[in-house]
Order: C-alpha cells, then sequence, then structure tokens
C-alpha cells in the first residue's frame, strides 16, 4: 500500500478523538490497535472513546461528549459507525451484565419478523440521523472530523436478508446530505457501490482473529491504520 509522508502534529491539531465499537476498540485483546497506530502517525494523543458492543446511539454521544470538552482547532475526529440495528436504552456507563440484559432485550424484540422489519427501518434511519447531526455539528464547530462504517450495517443470520438489505440500502440512498468526500466508504453497501472499514481490510488479506472471530487481528489492525491515515 502506497504510504503518506508521516507529519507530526497535523495543523497544530493535539488530540485524535475517536469513535465506534469493538473494531475501534476491542477490550478483549492485546495488541495495539488502528486508532493508536494511527495517532502515533500523526503525532496527537488520543482519546479513543470506543468500546465493544456500542451501537450507533452511544458512539453518538460518547463522541459528542468528548468533542464539546475541546477547543475545535485542536482535534480530529474519526468514527467508525458500528451495526444499525443494535439496541440502546442507557447512555451513562454500564457494566456487561447490563449490556447482556440489554442484548437479550434486542434479541426478543428482533426475533418477531413483524417486529424485526419494522425496527430495522426505524433504527437504520436512527443511525443515518446520527451521521447527518455529527457531521453538522464538527461543521458547524469547523472540527476536522471523518467517518467510515466498520461492519455491514446489519447482522446477515436476520430472516428475510433480502427484504433487510432493500430497506437499509433504500435509507442509504434517501440520505443525500452526507459529505461523502468525509465517509470513507460512502455510500456503505456493496451493492450502492460502497464498502465498509472491515470490507476495505479484507481487499487486502484475511486478518481475521480466528476462524470464528472476525475482528481484525494485529496485523490487520496496521492495515485499517494505513487505509484511515491515507484516507485523511
Amino acid at each position: 500500500m502506497k504510504q503518506r509522508i508521516p507529519q507530526l502534529a497535523k495543523d497544530d491539531k493535539k488530540y485524535l478523538i475517536t469513535g465506534g465499537c469493538s473494531f475501534t476498540n476491542n477490550e478483549f485483546v492485546n495488541f495495539v490497535q488502528w486508532p493508536e497506530i494511527t495517532a502515533a502517525k500523526l503525532g496527537l494523543q488520543l482519546i479513543n472513546t470506543a468500546r465493544s458492543g456500542d451501537g450507533n446511539q452511544r458512539i453518538y454521544h460518547n463522541v459528542l461528549y468528548e468533542v464539546l470538552k475541546h477547543n475545535p482547532k485542536d482535534i480530529i475526529v474519526i468514527i467508525a459507525f458500528s451495526d444499525f440495528v443494535r439496541l440502546e436504552f442507557m447512555l451513562e456507563d454500564y457494566d456487561r451484565s447490563g449490556h447482556k440484559k440489554l442484548k437479550e432485550i434486542e434479541k426478543t424484540i428482533l426475533e418477531d419478523d413483524d417486529n424485526m422489519i419494522e425496527c430495522i427501518d426505524e433504527l437504520s434511519k436512527q443511525s443515518l440521523h446520527y451521521m447527518i447531526s455529527l457531521q453538522s455539528i464538527f461543521k458547524e464547530l469547523n472540527i476536522e472530523y471523518y467517518f467510515t462504517q466498520a461492519i455491514y450495517p446489519y447482522p446477515t443470520a436476520f430472516n428475510f436478508p433480502n427484504l433487510v438489505d432493500k430497506i437499509i440500502a433504500t435509507n442509504i440512498i434517501n440520505t443525500p446530505l452526507i459529505d461523502t468526500s468525509r465517509f470513507l466508504g460512502w455510500p456503505i453497501m456493496k451493492r450502492l457501490g460502497g464498502f465498509t472499514f472491515n470490507d476495505k481490510v479484507k481487499t487486502y488479506g484475511n486478518y481475521n482473529i480466528s476462524e470464528t472471530d472476525f475482528h481484525v487481528n494485529a496485523e490487520g489492525q496496521k492495515v485499517m491504520s494505513d487505509i484511515m491515515y491515507n484516507f485523511i
């Protein structure tokens, strides 16, 4: 992969603020991950708000709360958005038992086919609205930012995958306000000509942690950082 020439303290920035799910901060591995590698390349201090299992509601609030603590001229923000259909009812921090209960509620709601279709439609619109909202805030505050979609917008194990795919694709098409120059992979889905961050990594090789864990391994984290660094 062609590399840009590294630069220190890009445009006199001080902090790189990142947001996302386990593809941005996998708490269950002990190797350096792409936000840390990218921050080092840029000569910036990393503030990673991501947590394993976070959906886009928590990503939105966690990033925004952190951003508002800083002078806009001091920061760069990179967000790798998560699965569109993760349900979230709590914004404050919660332990793993609370997270498990939340996932049980999500499973119960989405197991009903009628509920599933309606929820996917509304939740996908909600995720897209979070993207537009953050984009608008960052532009208004003149904050340098970059977005990508970390993983596919919905779990492929859903019933009626073709219908789910169509619903989410339609909602993406009907979201014309996204600044595509700041969104790596937009419009996200292959059928629309886009890609996810994870899709892009796979074009360089198989970097799964294992046959059953599709998170990106240590070598793949370097590839993720290269991709993002070259994009910004």
